[in-house]
């Protein structure tokens, strides 16, 4: 069997999960574009809630919500030392991270923290992100502190359409054309990444459904009583076999009494 047709299960079937995904975000997440997410009025602000929303009034309980936050602040952060670790790698060829891949996770963990906070100071600043605490300004190939600058910039601008940026930016002091930068993910920048570490999450979670693992209950309770996703992405998950067979082998290594089930 080829390689490319190893690959058919992750790449050639995720369309399919996707759609649940999609689905599922918009029957349950309110994502408001003209609103910061750190305000407390973010998450009463139903302009951008589907019709289809299974929420009354279009809002997203607040306990549901926070657990939801408190999810996506914790996928942030593992990113973010998941990126960062793989640029400090001494790689020998082409780094499969880029500066601006930890820049951009940095500024996710900013914003779902300053969410959870209610507070824009959780954001990271233009200096933090250039400086020694994020550590990619001057340590890695293609990371000047002039080009990370310009990145900054060039992602940030006024002139992308809302329905394509990802990044937006705001001043620490409000109406001081002085005061230094914060950045936070856009309205779509979110929605982005809620997209991502929810197709992570559900690949975790039907697999140790599948294999009937000891936090099997445990996942499935959380994802659907705390963040209250739809069983339907899981179910599409294992419809579509989203990994690679080793069933065999574990069954032959099982009957030894060699292999417990990897969580």
């Amino acid at each position: 069997m080829s390689n490319d047709k190893n690959m058919d299960y992750a790449i050639g079937n995720l369309p399919n999960i996707l759609i649940e995904i999609d689905r599922c975000m918009t029957d349950r997440y309110v994502i408001p574009e003209d609103v910061y997410p750190w305000k407390t009025v973010y998450w009463t602000d139903n302009n951008y809630s589907s019709p289809t929303c299974v929420y009354e009034d279009g809002i997203v309980p607040t306990l549901i919500r926070t657990y939801r936050t408190m999810w996506l602040a914790n996928e942030a952060h593992n990113i973010l030392i998941e990126r960062r670790y793989q640029m400090a790698m001494p790689w020998v060829q082409l780094s499969p991270v880029t500066p601006w891949a930890v820049m951009s996770a940095a500024i996710a963990v900013g914003t779902h923290e300053a969410m959870l906070q209610n507070d824009k100071n959780a954001l990271w600043r233009q200096r933090g992100l250039l400086g020694p605490n994020l550590g990619v300004v001057g340590n890695f190939p293609n990371a000047s502190e002039r080009t990370m600058r310009q990145q900054l910039e060039d992602n940030t601008r006024e002139d992308i359409a809302v329905e394509d940026r990802l990044y937006s930016k705001v001043r620490m002091i409000e109406g001081d054309e002085q005061s230094q930068w914060q950045y936070y993910l856009s309205a779509r920048g979110r929605h982005s990444f809620v997209r991502l570490v929810m197709l992570k999450r559900a690949l975790w979670v039907a697999r140790a459904w599948k294999d009937r693992t000891s936090t099997a209950d445990a996942l499935r309770e959380q994802w659907v009583d705390r963040f209250d996703h739809s069983w339907e992405i899981i179910e599409a998950v294992l419809d579509n076999h989203a990994w690679p067979e080793t069933a065999h082998l574990r069954n032959d290594y099982r009957e030894e009494n060699k292999l417990e089930l990897v969580q």
